[in-house]
């Protein structure tokens, strides 16, 4: 059996992905959702910039798998109610290099890994895990950093409700400002609010 490949279906694909999801959400009640939702707003605004079909299927898969480095943080971190310690934190951003470690094993995942694994790189170079810049990061990983963010804010949390539009790109826009999040990306956001909320709206229950 040494060097068999295993072929799967991308719907078979789509389910392991999903599977997984749910095991990453499942560790928050907080986020119980937020793989999902993320997946779905990033597939929306791919969709609306031309993405072909396979970079459609490739960008859903990412979306519900971007924070599977997550499983490595303890359970304490993920539900902690206030604001984290500099030593909380840093265990959590190592979430994003194991979620590139992992999809890393898997041949012919090269798209899907960097869009998933490089939602909090920055374009200014501040990010993390491996402190990219505007030249490294493509369409498709920027299109997840703002899908990331997006689900954040309207998603409730601990210590807050999910924010309204305006608060949310207040915030963007101070992103953008800094150069950390792609303008363009976050305009198309903006001019496609609508349909984002109704997508948010049906994980809301």
């Amino acid at each position: 059996m040494d060097g068999c490949q295993v072929l799967v279906s991308h719907q078979e694909l789509l389910q392991v992905s999903e599977m997984f999801a749910r095991i990453i959400d499942g560790k928050s009640p907080f986020t119980h959702r937020h793989s999902r939702l993320v997946s779905q707003i990033a597939l929306y605004l791919a969709g609306k910039m031309g993405f072909n079909q396979k970079e459609l299927q490739d960008m859903k898969v990412a979306g519900l798998l971007h924070d599977l480095g997550k499983l490595t943080v303890p359970d304490e971190i993920l539900e902690k109610p206030g604001k984290l310690s500099q030593y909380e934190f840093n265990i959590m951003k190592q979430h994003t290099y194991y979620t590139f470690q992992i999809l890393n094993l898997i041949e012919g995942f090269e798209s899907i890994n960097q869009w998933a694994s490089f939602h909090h790189e920055k374009l200014n170079g501040s990010g993390y895990p491996f402190h990219l810049n505007a030249n490294d990061l493509s369409p498709g990983a920027r299109i997840m950093a703002v899908s990331d963010i997006y689900s954040a804010l309207v998603e409730d949390r601990p210590y807050r409700r999910g924010l309204e539009r305006n608060d949310i790109f207040k915030i963007m826009g101070n992103q953008v400002k800094e150069e950390a999040i792609d303008e363009e990306i976050v305009m198309l956001l903006w001019e496609n609010i609508t349909g984002a909320e109704t997508i948010a709206a049906e994980f809301k229950n």
